[in-house]
């Protein structure tokens, strides 16, 4: 049966290259629904991440069809949705889903864990504790459906040490965690926001070049469909900056829209990539934290480990 994916080579943007194959239904590869699910199983054959990942759409009786299931690299599974990029380093046996679908990707255990009392409550048959504990819903303009933006207060910047030589200014407070080296932080306060950073070091300081190199490498690589380009200066001559802002929009069973502003930032020395995501579309927030961040080495502080980096 010949399938035409949502999204061809061309389309595709480098986010998850070299992961290995994966497994995943039409409804995530053809039909372009974000991930509801995902998990790691033990490798079935050659080249097998063990990843697989549905929607959560499929309903009874859908996966029981092999040609609702596709083999494919797990970069185009990344470039369908981004968000998966956060958890790719995870060990067989990990599982993230989404509850409700609109709802950012969480593990499966906390998710669980959240909603068991609220679940308790609210008496068996009933989704409540489940919405209130992955975040609610989102409305039909990707905002928290029980709470408007309109007339948000602007929140106080707060400093933020992303490792040792690393810091952005992040408007309200942000919780973080740090995942086989790369960074995630989740806004506490609303409106709904997250980030996820991967820090580079170059050996013995630096490069020489290799900023140069790595901006024309990355300027040549294909780009999000009709995204925005952000081709910039860096904060002094020795850095230069990509971003490229775009929207990622699903039809089906569940309409779910996210924005990202995918950013490079490039030094001899050091390499910062970074994910901006948010429920709405509000590229100003992630413009101006992106462009916040400044490289001071030695002035700021490891999160978890003491190099959670690894060389260029």
């Amino acid at each position: 049966m010949s399938k035409t994916f949502r999204l061809n080579a061309d389309d595709l943007q480098p986010l998850a290259e070299d992961r290995g194959m994966c497994i995943a239904t039409s409804l995530v590869t053809v039909d372009g629904q974000a991930v509801g699910h995902m998990s790691r199983e033990a490798s079935a054959f050659p080249n097998d991440s063990g990843w697989r990942f549905t929607a959560g759409t499929e309903g009874d009786g859908y996966g029981d069809d092999p040609d609702h299931w596709d083999v494919v690299d797990v970069n185009l599974i990344a470039n369908i949705d981004v968000e998966i990029t956060m958890f790719l380093d995870e060990p067989e046996g990990s599982a993230f889903v989404r509850w409700p679908l609109t709802a950012a990707l969480r593990p499966v255990a906390e998710v669980q864990a959240a909603a068991a009392p609220e679940a308790a409550a609210a008496g068996p048959g009933s989704h409540d504790a489940l919405d209130g504990a992955a975040g609610g819903t989102l409305g039909a303009d990707g905002t928290d459906g029980d709470e408007s933006t309109d007339g948000e207060q602007p929140q106080a910047l707060q400093r933020q040490a992303l490792d040792r030589d690393w810091w952005i200014d992040l408007p309200g407070a942000y919780t973080g965690f740090l995942s086989n080296g790369a960074l995630h932080l989740v806004s506490v306060n609303r409106p709904p926001r997250r980030i996820w950073v991967d820090i580079r070091k170059a050996a013995e300081g630096g490069k020489p070049g290799i900023a140069a190199l790595m901006t024309k490498d990355i300027r040549m690589a294909a780009k999000p469909s009709g995204a925005v380009e952000y081709d910039e200066a860096g904060t002094d001559a020795d850095e230069h900056r990509i971003a490229y802002w775009f929207e990622e929009h699903r039809e089906g069973e569940s309409t779910r829209g996210y924005w990202t502003l995918y950013t490079y930032t490039i030094r001899d020395a050091s390499f910062v990539q970074a994910a901006f995501l948010s429920t709405a579309p509000d590229p100003d927030w992630a413009l101006a934290a992106w462009r916040s961040m400044r490289y001071q080495p030695g002035t700021g502080q490891d999160w978890e480990n003491p190099d959670p980096t690894e060389d260029m």
